[in-house]
């Protein structure tokens, strides 16, 4: 796309195919057949545990815990969230073994989970609130990560299951 304000772009539509026509390129896809994914029911407000927690801090511990992994092997960060005052974040690989404690402010049930930690740190980068909620239901459930106010983003995080 061009910085340009008053740029056109033509799109054209067929059955199976959208063309979009810039100034310097032309890219054509093609449209997926089919219902698309009914994800909001995902987005429900039921779930057994909530966590209010500090962005950075989430977002600082799950890549000290990434460093000990090799991305071939997509070793899972496990959350042990009720633990105390917050949440227990550790990461056993064949290189190491990473253990965290974050503080947070948690509402229900105890839940252990695990992810994949570079779905969490995707999410996280992207997000410029000082502080996020993520909702849990099940360590089977996706987690859903949105703003403390307002309703600007949501993320959904599909876990891991574990392995004990």
């Amino acid at each position: 796309m061009s910085d340009d304000e008053d740029a056109v772009i033509n799109i054209y539509f067929t059955d199976k195919n959208v063309l979009f026509e810039l100034s310097s390129c032309i890219v054509v896809s093609r449209l997926l057949e089919g219902e698309f994914l009914k994800y909001e029911q995902s987005f429900s407000s039921d779930h057994t545990t909530l966590v209010n927690a500090s962005k950075d801090e989430l977002l600082q511990s799950l890549e000290r815990a990434i460093l000990i992994s090799r991305d071939i092997k997509k070793n899972p960060v496990k959350l042990e969230i009720g633990t105390g005052s917050g949440i227990v974040m550790t990461s056993q690989t064949e290189t190491g073994t990473s253990r965290e404690e974050i503080e947070v402010e948690m509402d229900g049930n105890n839940l252990t989970i695990a992810f994949n930690p570079k779905y969490l740190i995707d999410a996280l980068k992207v997000i410029e609130d000082e502080r996020i909620l993520i909702k849990f239901s099940t360590p089977l459930s996706p987690c859903t990560i949105s703003a403390v106010e307002g309703n600007d983003y949501k993320y959904l995080v599909l876990p891991l299951k574990l392995n004990i």
